[in-house]
C-alpha cells in the first residue's frame, strides 16, 4: 500500500509507468526507470533478511501459506483451484493436509465448555 501510495503518479521524464511494481531509477542497459520489474526475487530476499525470517523461506512458501489457510478455513476448493491457477484439482487438494491444532480441536471442548456443562441450569 505505501508502495502503491508513492509511487503511483510517479513520472520518469516524459512518461508515467503504468505498473505497480516498477524501477524508480534507471540502470542501464538493464532497466529505465517506469519499466516494469520483471522479478520480486532481490526485494523478496531482502525483506526475508530484514524481517530476521528462518534461513531458506522461500516465495513459495507464502503461496503455500495462502492454500493452505484458505482451505483450512473451509473455503471451497474450485475457487481456490481457479484463484491459484492450478489446471488439475489433485494439484490443489495436495494442499489440504491438516495439522495437529486442527486435528486436536476435533476431540477438544472450546475454552469455558466444560464449565457451563457443570453448572445447573435455572
Amino acid at each position: 500500500r505505501d508502495h502503491f501510495a508513492a509511487f503511483r503518479f510517479a513520472a520518469y521524464g516524459d512518461r508515467r509507468s503504468t505498473c505497480v511494481f516498477h524501477h524508480i531509477r534507471s540502470r542501464v542497459p538493464v532497466c529505465r526507470a517506469g519499466d516494469r520489474m520483471k522479478t520480486m526475487r532481490h526485494p523478496f530476499d531482502k525483506a526475508v533478511k530484514s524481517a530476521k525470517l528462518p534461513e531458506g523461506f522461500r516465495r513459495h512458501d507464502l503461496r503455500h501459506r495462502r492454500v493452505t489457510t484458505w482451505l483450512a478455513e473451509g473455503k471451497p476448493v474450485a475457487i481456490v483451484q481457479e484463484a491459484m491457477g492450478h489446471s488439475d484439482l489433485r494439484t490443489t487438494m495436495g494442499y489440504k493436509h491438516l495439522s495437529r491444532e486442527h486435528l486436536r480441536a476435533l476431540v477438544e471442548e472450546p475454552e469455558g465448555t466444560k464449565e457451563a456443562k457443570r453448572q445447573p441450569s435455572g
